[in-house]
């Protein structure tokens, strides 16, 4: 039972650490970074290197409407989705972060 506690405690401390590492890098990174194309860009792969995540992207918005997405993944190659999403009708996730003013959280849905 102690190990089980002591396995999680240990969880949660690389994840804190690894969430304090992202922070104080993007941190390094923007006072480094001025040009806001590379910043956005440099953004995305720390993301990827500090939090292992698969892939993240951020997207500019103008009156509403994606202009510009910025990306990185850990392998895979999503250019297909991010080239259907700024050509067609985003995603039902994307709908409902638009009839929002600030940011909002919607968990993964599976397919």
């Amino acid at each position: 039972m102690a190990t089980m506690k002591t396995s999680a405690m240990d969880e949660r401390l690389e994840r804190l650490n690894a969430i304090l590492k992202a922070i104080r890098r993007l941190g390094q990174l923007i006072n480094r970074q001025k040009d806001s194309q590379k910043l956005l860009t440099q953004t995305t792969k720390l993301l990827i290197e500090t939090r292992k995540y698969e892939v993240v992207w951020l997207a500019l918005l103008e009156q509403k409407k994606v202009r510009q997405v910025f990306s990185a993944s850990s392998g895979k190659d999503y250019s297909p989705f991010f080239e259907t999403y700024l050509n067609h009708a985003p995603s039902h996730c994307a709908q409902e972060a638009l009839q929002h003013e600030s940011a909002i959280c919607i968990p993964h849905q599976g397919s």
